[in-house]
């Protein structure tokens, strides 16, 4: 379903952005001392993101309350951000900005309520962090060393980028979710009616086909298939010649000509196990949105016994004539 999607995409996340933090880590210090001390801790921190992502992902198939499931990812996630920030610096870290990322995608997997509250467990858990370089120096690095009102600053425009983040993204989140809605139910209507009009189609006692305005066959329809002897795959793409003979001359230039953009005619027909027939034939001019011309739709049935009738009755005429003379 569409949670599980995003769990899926949630965990390639935090691979992805385990691998960019250690790759930061790794480039900036490079260049410029960042003062990280405890680099094993860093590792550490890296390394059980992985597995904590490799675990996730055997056990996504087997969760049923996926929505419990997604908190505790998104709980592991600010976990994992927690401990880079205690391992990289607290307030001057690099590391800060995935708080406002986990906002984001907490607002992609919950509804607008569940992504503030994300961004309010994220605020809180830098906020600890800070508090605690601040009173105990817990954290190395320089951010014990920095004032109270620096901090509080820096965790205050962390936590308004963090809720901003998860605002917008909420309500991005929820035009999608209702524009998905709306997609699916569109699609659900447009399948119904496409299988209405299949077994309408399907159901009728005539045979009906349809082509295109070249005279290629693009639909045929079950009892076309009984009265031609030829299957739909072998009488789609071919010419409508090609299946009813005399068709295109005796009913279509007559369709395309006429005022009222359709024609009747009755012609003999010998299908393709060579059985003489009679058909029928209704041709229409078939058009688009905007009413031009785009095909044909031929209906026509096997009117074989109406013939032999008439022969019939018409002999019996001449019989009651010749008595009567």
């Amino acid at each position: 379903d569409a949670l599980q999607r995003r769990l899926v995409a949630l965990m390639g996340a935090r691979l992805a952005l385990a691998l960019l933090s250690l790759g930061i880590a790794l480039a900036v210090d490079t260049a410029v001392d960042l003062g990280i001390e405890d680099w094993r801790g860093l590792y550490g921190t890296v390394a059980f993101a992985f597995v904590a992502t490799a675990l996730y992902g055997l056990a996504l198939p087997r969760v049923r309350r996926r929505t419990r499931f997604a908190a505790i990812n998104v709980a592991t996630d600010i976990g994992v951000v927690s401990a880079l920030v205690h391992f990289s610096g607290s307030a001057d870290t690099v590391f800060a900005f995935l708080y406002v990322v986990i906002a984001v995608y907490g607002a992609l997997l919950f509804s607008r309520r569940g992504a503030l509250a994300v961004a309010g467990l994220a605020s809180l858990a830098f906020g600890i962090e800070l508090a605690l370089s601040r009173l105990w120096g817990a954290v190395p690095g320089s951010a014990a060393a920095l004032p109270g009102a620096m901090l509080v600053g820096a965790w205050s425009v962390h936590s308004l980028a963090g809720f901003a983040a998860a605002a917008l993204a909420g309500q991005l989140s929820s035009e999608l979710r209702r524009t998905g809605e709306a997609l699916v139910q569109r699609t659900h209507d447009l399948d119904r009616l496409w299988r209405l009009h299949r077994h309408t189609v399907d159901s009728l006692m005539s045979g009906l086909l349809t082509s295109d305005p070249g005279g290629r066959i693009t639909s045929f329809n079950p009892e076309a298939e009984r009265i031609t002897g030829l299957r739909a795959a072998e009488a789609l793409g071919r010419d409508v010649d090609d299946v009813l003979p005399g068709v295109r001359r005796q009913a279509l230039s007559h369709a395309d000509g006429g005022e009222s953009t359709r024609s009747r005619v009755r012609m003999p027909y010998r299908n393709a196990r060579g059985a003489p027939h009679h058909l029928g034939v209704g041709a229409y001019v078939l058009r688009d949105d905007a009413g031009r011309p785009s095909g044909h739709v031929v209906i026509f049935q096997d009117v074989s016994e109406v013939v032999e009738m008439e022969r019939e009755l018409r002999r019996s005429e001449r019989l009651a004539a010749v008595g009567r003379l």
